[in-house]
Parts: structure tokens; sequence; C-alpha cells
């Protein structure tokens, strides 16, 4: 009607109803469905901000498992045993051991060798036979030692050259070596 009350909005919409007249969205499009977020994004749809739980600027605490794994399955800290956050381990054997398990770990010989039988000598050398610290006795760590004249434990020469002042570990060699002077 010319000179009515009727007035054209933005979206082409034609009437004197102003509740009804289009607006912008956040991109600015007259009519547009856009909106901002809650990450305060136009158009976006609450990811950029959310946490791994999907809550917008969350803490990821409303989705996480025992061990504090977002939507974990509480595999991270389950010991071998099945306990969440428990204290069983496997040991050198590969058994599940310790904690409310009753068993005890399995033992590791000198060689590194799960329940194996070498074992350290006296000398401290693995699979050894106390040689490497055995005194002239065979006394591992033992006191004994060779005298001069190569006896273990001896004691010394016996034999001292009256004019010479030599000594000599045997008879034979005093009497050879001194007597004929």
């Amino acid at each position: 009607m010319p000179n009515g009350n009727n007035v054209a909005d933005n979206c082409g919409n034609c009437d004197a109803d102003s509740s009804n007249d289009c607006v912008q969205d956040c991109a600015g499009t007259w009519g547009g469905s856009l909106v901002i977020d809650e990450c305060n994004i136009c158009g976006g749809d609450d990811s950029s901000c959310s946490d791994l739980c999907g809550v917008p600027y969350g803490d990821n605490s409303s989705c996480a498992d025992e061990c504090g794994v977002p939507n974990g399955d509480n595999s991270s800290c389950t010991d071998c045993n099945g306990i969440i956050n428990g204290l069983a381990y496997l040991d050198n054997c590969q058994i599940c051991v310790g904690s409310d398990t009753g068993l005890e770990p399995c033992s590791v010989d000198c060689l590194g060798v799960p329940n194996g039988d070498s074992i350290e000598d006296d000398c401290d050398v693995c699979n050894g036979n106390n040689s490497s610290c055995s005194d002239c006795a065979s006394i591992p760590n033992g006191d004994a030692y060779l005298d001069e004249c190569g006896i273990c434990s001896g004691s010394g020469p016996q034999f001292t050259c009256e004019s010479t002042g030599i000594s000599y570990c045997t008879e034979y060699k005093y009497q050879q070596e001194c007597k004929s002077e």
C-alpha cells in the first residue's frame, strides 16, 4: 500500500512488525545463524577451548580415569596384579610379585641370570675358584707369604756364611758357596 506503515528489513521482509526484523549474526550476515561459542569463536563448536573431556575451559577431570588420564581406561596405573595404583611389579623372572601377590621376587645370580646358580667366590669373583686372592697356603684373603727361600710361611735363610755375611736357604748351597772360601 502506497504511503503505508510497512518497512522492508535487511533481509527483504516487508511488514509493519519490527519485532520480526532480521538481525546480523556474529559474522555480520543479515539473517545469518552463526553465534559465538563458549570459546568466543564466531561459528565455533566449543572445541577450541575445550579440554579432552569436551568441557570448555575444563581441567580434564570430568572424564579422567583413576590414573588421572582423560578418557583413560586405568591401564596406565594398574599394576601387574590388576590393582589400580597397586605396588606389584614384574621381577627379573617376569613373575608378578610384591604387594598383595604374596610372592617374593626371584633372585639373580652374579652373572645376572634369574634364579641362576653362579656365585661369587671369597675373592668376589663370579664363578671364581678363590685363587685370585689366595695366599701361598691357598687360604682366600689369608696372610701367608713366600719367604726369601720360596717357602710358604717359612722363616727365611737358615745358613749364614760368617766370613761374607751372605745367607743361604739350603745347606747344600751354603756348603757350596761358603765352605769353599
